[in-house]
């Protein structure tokens, strides 16, 4: 009977060996859980972090880029200001020109030309005006801006040499 107590005793320490051992890896399995989920959480703010920074270089990058485009756009339409400026210098002396020229023509047909070209002239001014006046809004709105201008300045070039051809 004693052997049957001892083993008895065996056979129930044996079972709560087992059964600690049950509870150790149901904590295990639980602290290996939380752990991955530790981690997943912790890889995740990282990331987060990591993705704030990439988007912050990105965004002084673009900055950048844009201060960039910006000065350049500046210095096109200075050198535009200039050359604009030379012919609108020069379509004034051609005026000037054509004015002591009319003067050898009779009084009604002077009166006629005058008219013309003071026309012509106050169009010269307009011209010179809406380039001192243009503010730059942007690349797409200098470049409509440049477009029609150039258009306007070429239309008027013309109409100033067919009246000083006469």
């Amino acid at each position: 009977m004693i052997s049957c107590v001892i083993y008895l005793d065996t056979i129930q320490g044996i079972f709560a060996a087992v059964k600690k051992l049950k509870n150790m890896r149901i904590k295990l399995l639980r602290i290996s859980t939380l752990a991955v989920i530790v981690s997943v959480v912790m890889g995740s703010c990282s990331s987060a972090d990591e993705k704030v920074q990439e988007a912050e270089i990105q965004l002084e990058v673009a900055n950048d880029d844009l201060e960039k485009a910006n000065a350049e756009l500046e210095s096109e339409l200075a050198k535009y200001r200039e050359d604009i400026q030379l012919q609108i210098s020069s379509n004034q002396q051609k005026i000037a020109d054509y004015g002591i020229k009319i003067k050898q023509y009779k009084n009604d047909v002077q009166l006629e030309l005058k008219e013309k070209m003071l026309e012509l002239e106050q169009k010269n001014m307009e011209m010179k005006n809406r380039l001192d006046n243009f503010k730059s809004e942007g690349n797409e709105n200098w470049i409509q801006f440049k477009e029609e201008f150039n258009r306007d300045m070429s239309e008027l070039g013309k109409s100033i040499d067919k009246l000083t051809v006469k």
